[in-house]
């Protein structure tokens, strides 16, 4: 599955519980509801709706109203500089489309700019969203200061905020917030009140001092990525300015942090003392990090600022770059407990937005691990049957594509590929190259069948092709011919094959990446070709990341799993697992919210979380003991392993990975 560039993020999500030694059951999960509370919504998109511009909507909403007011933003990039006055409470911006890559909100001030009437806007001032209400929460939603220190190297005074956090009770669900030197920012000027924010899921992208300020601030469960792309040459990730009188200022817990700086030119912490009374504070604790962290100190000071012992502290860290050296204090299991997200946000109050979000959808760092298998177990885009003889095959993306099998589905080993002299029917699609994408194998009416599609990255010269085989092994494949195709000038991409074989023995096969999404034709049974010229369109996300249909029939239902997002990124990637449902396989497919996933809708059951990264390309196969998902994962050294779990089903009849 290869898509063409876009950026978009994780989600939170539910799931169940991997016993280590393989694949066991899990209590069935609560699943999420509606995001909006009761209340008055509001409409904002270019056209059609009650507002054109997100600051009308903000203005519309009463002063000090105890009504809950949601503000609900259609897709589109909204270039505003928008303020959330104190006095606009219980208020919610919710992104429309429930993918924060959809709605996006545009400045690109910075802090030397000269303000109409003289002076400069100052750090603060740059901000492209200012939110200084109590009690705000935004879901699915990207912040964006597109302001360049490169593009403009005479500029001084080069921070640029994408948003400032300036109340009490803030929360951010699945929204990203992009910029540079100084993107997300929690201010307070006094120390006599406290304020709390709290980031769940979503992504962070910045290069220096870029989750920073003096105010509590907990980012849970994200992707943090720093850049490497705006002229400086190491890059500093947060700094704190916490007030002395506050135990708690800036918590990272759960996160995975990437860049493409150099080994050892980031700093996770520059501690900031704008004023006399700060004494900052900060603690990174299990999260991924990469080998750009400096393993002898990753601390370090703004103006000669220094870090006050016991102020600062790293625990149950992974990753390349989770050296422990006598520079990077550790904290003990006792001391961990008392820097919890938790911890960090309860105040006086006992906020805790933790166990809200966890109500209504389990967080993405309770998603279970991938079942243990043992062996040769490296693929991408795999593909598993279970043999009429016993034991299991697996085909996937290589050159040739590549084969697997397995006694027992957990110790698998090599058996060659498909078509080791080579198949030169699909150079014409691939450039003459033998890699092979994203294989669908089956056993039917006594034979192997074998979709498989043959592109080039970023294209939509492809086409899918059909090979058949008695056995399944190494160089018993025979190729039936192709069997659907797509040019520049089509508007869908044919690769990502999947077969389904309804109740009425009718066949289908499934396919699409990106451009207008998810597709299927008709196949002659007799052949495995297709069987008419029509066209029919399953899913997908106004051109954005969508692909690896598959199809899979249990009890009322079909259910169509997709990926959303990027794969094909190594750590990177942020592929996650999407389901709807149909009583019908042709569709019409819809997710548990009712969204049809022709207009984006999708279910997530899968995303990443702590070591695994991006996991997509997949299937499901039925086994005596239970419905079996496949997929691939990346590791945090980039690369790709097979994934199995148990595919569960709660009392509605909705799937979720145990």
């Amino acid at each position: 599955m290869l898509p063409l560039p876009r950026r978009t993020t994780l989600t939170s999500v539910l799931a169940g519980v991997l016993c280590a030694a393989g694949l066991a059951a899990a209590p069935t999960p609560a699943h999420a509801a509606g995001p909006a509370a009761a209340g008055v919504t509001l409409t904002v998109a270019h056209s059609g709706a009650q507002f054109s511009t997100v600051q009308s909507a903000v203005d519309a909403v009463p002063d000090n109203s105890a009504t809950p007011y949601t503000i609900s933003i259609a897709a589109g990039t909204y270039a505003e500089y928008l303020t959330v006055p104190a006095t606009k409470l219980h208020l919610t911006m919710l992104g429309a489309t429930g993918n924060p890559a959809d709605v996006r909100i545009d400045g690109s001030r910075y802090n030397g700019l000269a303000k109409p009437g003289g002076g400069t806007y100052g750090t603060e001032g740059s901000a492209t969203v200012h939110v200084k209400a109590d009690g705000f929460t935004a879901e699915h939603l990207t912040f964006r200061n597109l302001f360049s220190r490169q593009a403009n190297p005479s500029v001084t005074g080069t921070q640029a905020v994408a948003l400032a956090m300036e109340g009490d009770r803030q929360t951010y669900l699945d929204c990203d917030f992009y910029g540079h030197q100084d993107t997300l920012l929690s201010w307070n000027s006094t120390a006599s009140k406290r304020l709390r924010s709290y980031v769940r899921g979503g992504e962070i992208d910045g290069d220096v001092d870029f989750i920073f300020g003096n105010g509590t601030l907990v980012v849970d469960r994200s992707r943090v990525n720093l850049l490497s792309d705006d002229g400086f040459t190491s890059g500093y990730l947060a700094a704190p300015a916490t007030f002395g009188s506050n135990k708690y200022g800036i918590l990272l817990t759960g996160d995975t942090v990437t860049s493409t700086f150099a080994a050892g030119r980031l700093y996770l912490g520059r501690a900031w003392k704008p004023s006399a009374d700060a004494v900052p504070q900060m603690v990174v604790r299990e999260t991924s990090l990469p080998a750009a962290i400096r393993a002898a100190g990753p601390w370090t000071g703004i103006s000669g600022a220094t870090w006050t012992p016991g102020r600062y502290g790293e625990y149950a860290n992974t990753g390349p770059g989770a050296t422990v050296t006598s520079g990077r204090p550790q904290l003990s299991a006792a001391d961990a407990a008392s820097y919890t997200a938790a911890a960090y946000l309860a105040g006086s109050d006992g906020w805790n937005p933790t166990a809200a979000t966890a109500a209504s959808a389990v967080s993405a760092a309770a998603y279970p691990n991938p079942g243990h298998v043992t062996g040769d177990t490296g693929v991408h885009d795999p593909s598993t049957v279970k043999r009429p003889g016993g034991g299991y095959l697996v085909a996937y993306t290589g050159n040739d594509i590549g084969l697997k099998t397995s006694q027992d589905r957990i110790a698998f080993r090599n058996t060659g590929t498909a078509f080791p002299n080579g198949a030169p029917w699909t150079y014409p699609y691939t450039g003459n190259g033998r890699n092979l994408w994203a294989p669908d194998v089956s056993y039917r009416n006594g034979q192997y069948y074998m979709y498989y599609a043959a592109s080039t990255f970023g294209s939509n010269h492809s086409a899918v092709f059909l090979a058949t085989s008695p056995s399944g092994d190494s160089g018993s494949w025979t190729n039936r011919g192709l069997v659907v195709a797509s040019q520049s000038s089509d508007d869908f991409n044919a690769i990502d094959p999947n077969l389904v074989v309804d109740a009425q023995g009718r066949w289908w096969l499934d396919f699409g990446s990106f451009w207008s999404g998810i597709k299927m034709v008709a196949l002659d049974p007799a052949t495995g070709l297709r069987a008419d010229s029509s066209i029919r369109s399953l899913a997908g996300r106004g051109g954005g990341p969508i692909e690896a249909p598959f199809v899979f029939h249990h009890g009322s239902y079909y259910y169509l799993f997709v990926s959303f997002d990027y794969c094909c990124r190594g750590a990177a990637s942020t592929y996650r697992i999407m389901v709807g449902r149909s009583t019908s396989a042709t569709g019409s497919y819809t997710d548990r919210n009712g969204t049809a996933m022709t207009a984006g809708g999708g279910t997530e059951i899968l995303a990443g979380h702590g070591s695994i990264h991006g996991p997509g390309g997949e299937g499901v196969f039925a086994d005596t003991d239970h419905d079996i998902l496949d997929y691939h994962y990346y590791a945090d050294s980039g690369a790709s392993f097979l994934g199995l779990n148990f595919l569960t089903y709660d009392t509605a009849g909705w799937p979720y990975v145990s």
